[in-house]
Order: C-alpha cells, then sequence, then structure tokens
C-alpha cells in the first residue's frame, strides 16, 4: 500500500507541498531533538566522571595553586613549536576537504551511480539494528579468543549478536530499498567499532618497540586517505560522466565500493585526528595552547570550505579524475609531512 500511495500522481500541489514541509520539520526536530539529547548525556557522564580526569593544561594562576610546572622555552624554541604546528595545519586541510567528501560528491555518487536496492545480506550492514548485531557478534568472538578476555561477557555477546543477526537477516526480503542517506551511518559506526582496535594495534606495536610516532601516524593517515578514494576511481570505471548522465544514463556500481571506502577513510581518520589533536597539546607552548587548539579547528573549518572542490568539478569532470583529485591532494600532504619528518619529531620529543 505504501509503494502504491507514493505513486499516486500529485494533483493538489499546495497540500503536497504543505505535507512535504511538515514531514521534513517533523525529521528536523526529532533530529535536532535527539542530538540535544544525546549532547546532554555526554555532559552528564563529563560531569559525573570529571574527578577522575587529569588536568590537560594549566594557567600560570592553576599552576601555582597546584604546585604543577609549567614548561618554559625560549622564544627561539617557541618560534619552532610553532611553525611546526603551522606546516601540521597546513597540511591537515587537504585531509578535512578530501574526508568530508562523503557528505558531498561521495554522497551524490550513492545517489547517481550505486544500486538503490540490495539483498538480505547487504542490507544487514544498512539497517542499523541488524549492523550493531553483527558488531556485537564479532565483538564477542573477539572476547572469546582474547588470552584475558572476559569469556562470560564474550558468550553473552557472541550468543545475543548470532540470534539478533539471524532474526534480522530472515525478516528481510530478496530486494531491501536503501536511500543515499544510509551510506552515513558507515562512518561513526565504523569509528565506534574500529578505535578499540586502532588503539589495540597501537598498544601491540609499543610494546613490540616498533610504534611509529605521532607526526608518522599523521602521514600515513593521509596516505590511507588517498587509498579510500582510489578505491572509488576504481569503482568509477565504465561509468558515465556526471555532465552526460541525463541523456546517456549508466550502469549502477555495488554499494560495496562505497563501504569500502568509508570503511578506509575511517582508517584514515583515526590515524590523522585524535593524533594530531595530541600532537597540537603536546607541542604547543603553555600559553599558545588553546589559540593552537582552535587553530587546528580553523584548519578543519577551512578543509570544510573547500569541499567545493567536489561540487565545482562534479560535471566538469569524469569521475575518476574527480576522485584523483583528492587522491594527489592526499599523497602531496603526506609527502609533504614525511619530508618534514625530522623536524616535528624533534619538537614532539
Amino acid at each position: 500500500m505504501a509503494n502504491e500511495a507514493s505513486l499516486t500522481p500529485v494533483t493538489d500541489y499546495s497540500q503536497f507541498a504543505s505535507s512535504y514541509i511538515d514531514a521534513v520539520s517533523t525529521g528536523y526536530h526529532y533530529a535536532f531533538g535527539v542530538a540535544a539529547l544525546a549532547m546532554a548525556i555526554s555532559l552528564a557522564v563529563f560531569v559525573v566522571y570529571r574527578k577522575y580526569l587529569a588536568p590537560g593544561d594549566f594557567n600560570s594562576k592553576t599552576a601555582a595553586a597546584s604546585g604543577a610546572q609549567v614548561e618554559k622555552l625560549s622564544p627561539e624554541e617557541t618560534r619552532r613549536r610553532l611553525t611546526a604546528l603551522g606546516m601540521v595545519f597546513f597540511v591537515v586541510i587537504f585531509f578535512w576537504m578530501a574526508f568530508h567528501q562523503n557528505g558531498l560528491t561521495l554522497s551524490q555518487f550513492a545517489k547517481d551511480y550505486t544500486q538503490n536496492s540490495v539483498g538480505a545480506f547487504t542490507n544487514m550492514f544498512f539497517n542499523l539494528g541488524a549492523f550493531l548485531s553483527v558488531i556485537a557478534l564479532i565483538g564477542g568472538v573477539i572476547f572469546l579468543l582474547r588470552k584475558n578476555g572476559n569469556k562470560i561477557w564474550g558468550g553473552v555477546l557472541t550468543v545475543a549478536g548470532l540470534v539478533a543477526s539471524w532474526y534480522f537477516y530472515t525478516s528481510f526480503g530478496e530486494e531491501n530499498p536503501i536511500t543515499p542517506a544510509k551510506f552515513q551511518q558507515f562512518n561513526p559506526v565504523f569509528i565506534v567499532f574500529l578505535t578499540p582496535v586502532v588503539v589495540g594495534l597501537f598498544s601491540w606495536m609499543n610494546r613490540k618497540g616498533v610504534e611509529p610516532s605521532t607526526p608518522r601516524k599523521i602521514g600515513y593517515g593521509m596516505f590511507i586517505a588517498a587509498l579510500g578514494f582510489v578505491i572509488m576511481i576504481f569503482a568509477s570505471i565504465g561509468l558515465t560522466p556526471p555532465a552526460d548522465l541525463a541523456s546517456e544514463g549508466t550502469s549502477l556500481a555495488s554499494p560495496y565500493w562505497l563501504i569500502s571506502t568509508y570503511f578506509t577513510l575511517t582508517i584514515a581518520e583515526l590515524c590523522l585526528s585524535p593524533m594530531g589533536i595530541s600532537f597540537v597539546s603536546k607541542v604547543a607552548p603553555p600559553q599558545y595552547k588553546g589559540l593552537m587548539q582552535g587553530c587546528w579547528l580553523g584548519a578543519t573549518a577551512i578543509g570544510n570550505k573547500l569541499l567545493i572542490v567536489g561540487s565545482y568539478f562534479w560535471d566538469r569532470l569524469e569521475l575518476w579524475q574527480l576522485w584523483s583529485i583528492f587522491v594527489v591532494c592526499c599523497v602531496i600532504s603526506a609527502l609533504i609531512i614525511f619530508s618534514l619528518m625530522k623536524r616535528l619529531e624533534a619538537v614532539a620529543k
């Protein structure tokens, strides 16, 4: 019935416009309501557990009161550190320009070039409840396989994830419609799932004495981001350029291309974003810590502003040429980081 209703011709455009605006407004109200509730919960968690957090910074008054020693730097050392931070800020602009294409050109690719219906197995990744049940299953298995893992929690997660996954899988049909907006769930879900994996990997490397420095992690993150867009180049082979799409049409790509790209870009983000913030906090001269954190956010904002690069070239280039722009920007940025590696590592010690 819902599909039949959606195909009914519109006769009263005034009523249709009114109902459409009401539906969109309701959606925004719920979305902002959920966001506000999440922020309130986050604030409550911070207030409750604040006493367990070590202070991350001191000004002259709080340092004197607590007896902490504020690092004193010579003007030359201060200048060296600010210069190194400025170089990092410049480089990460291009990472954010590429990364946040997930809300622009990658979403457009999902709309125009990606299959809009999937089978039951693939729909497990597009239905949030099913996706979380799969992650619970994987997490439970990891707990069971770890030597020091909690076997009880591992068993509970494994059984619960398996039962829930089977329930969702059997409830799906042979063809399940998906919308481009659903691709936006992959980055946050991957962030939650991959953060302990990446942290665990770096901890293991640290125990082995082979953990890369923070600047190297940033450089690797840039290379990994480039790899994400290399995947999109392969996904776009044989597809009609956007400028000719209306007249010629095109075949549709598998959604796994975009899922793979989001997965890769999330790993890149985990290598770059928290590491970059840590680098800024560690390297910034005491009197400029707040300002330097603001400059990091400013670099992010400039990168977001440069999203226009993607929209400008969307209907002016072939798809593989468009993705190549971001590959080149990320690779050049990574090479700049590695060319400055000795200087960056020196100020980070």
